[in-house]
């Protein structure tokens, strides 16, 4: 791939285009909001904004197919078994905080290329906050102010006890770790620019959720790791979620993988859960 094919900046201006049109949107669906098969919900601003985003990126770049959290499952399959690199969209991450009045939403258009998470462009639209990867690093950019590149922490770095950018949801955080709550793919996020030390996805992850934050961690130094067997995250084609991963430097997650692992397992016990399928 080849920054010919696409500058970052469209990109992100797509991005805020969407935003723009879910805030203009959230007093007129916040208390309507329409319930997915899974249980989840969904608004019109989801439906709105992929819209948006996935007519923006077939402008910018024809040859790129979209997969989307609001395209059906089916199309999605097929675009994945018939190539190796796509966009993949999560057009409003964190549609619940939505709805609630929690700030912390956005969205996610990542790349991946033979598996691997290659472009991330985050917006959260409430907060007026970029992350993104752009010649293979990461940045931030709030409020359209100054540009600051980011760097996970490294083992050097981390601070007794362990910081840990986990769920919003109060009940899924394990113990042992000084937690940091963040909505879906924003805690991998602010891993990346070193608010915590590591990222924990305590459950698995669709892809559109998790993408686009997973290729800015790796362009800021660090990756995500399967909680289980600390192999490296990857996207294969016969799936559309990864098992639960630890977010972050190398040799932190290496320090800590096994107590995060232990943590989330005895919260799974507390909750009467079983080992979390994809």
């Amino acid at each position: 791939m080849t920054m010919a094919e696409f500058q970052v900046r469209d990109v992100m201006a797509l991005a805020k285009r969407a935003g723009a049109e879910i805030m203009a949107m959230r007093p007129l669906v916040i208390a309507n909001p329409e319930i997915k098969g899974d249980g989840s919900p969904v608004t019109l601003a989801d439906k709105r904004a992929s819209d948006i985003v996935i007519a923006g990126l077939a402008q910018l770049t024809p040859a790129i197919p979209v997969i989307s959290e609001e395209s059906p499952d089916a199309a999605n399959r097929a675009i994945m078994a018939a190539h190796e690199r796509y966009w993949i969209v999560d057009p409003l991450d964190g549609t619940r905080s939505y709805i609630d009045g929690f700030d912390g939403f956005g969205i996610h258009i990542g790349m991946i290329d033979q598996g691997v998470p290659v472009v991330g462009i985050i917006y959260f639209p409430a907060l007026d906050v970029f992350y993104y990867t752009d010649n293979g690093k990461a940045y931030c950019q709030e409020q359209g102010n100054t540009v600051r590149e980011l760097k996970v922490k490294t083992l050097a770095e981390t601070g007794d006890p362990v910081s840990a950018a986990v769920s919003w949801k109060k009940h899924r955080q394990p113990e042992g770790f000084r937690c940091i709550e963040a909505v879906g793919g924003a805690r991998v996020c602010i891993t990346a620019e070193g608010q915590t030390d590591i990222a924990v996805i305590e459950a698995p992850f669709s892809y559109w959720d998790i993408a686009a934050a997973h290729a800015v961690l790796r362009a800021a130094g660090g990756e995500l790791f399967d909680m289980e067997t600390g192999a490296p995250t990857r996207y294969p084609a016969g799936s559309l979620a990864i098992m639960r991963a630890v977010g972050g430097h190398a040799d932190v997650v290496g320090a800590h993988r096994v107590r995060v692992l232990t943590a989330a397992n005895d919260l799974l016990k507390q909750n009467g859960a079983s080992r979390p399928k994809p």
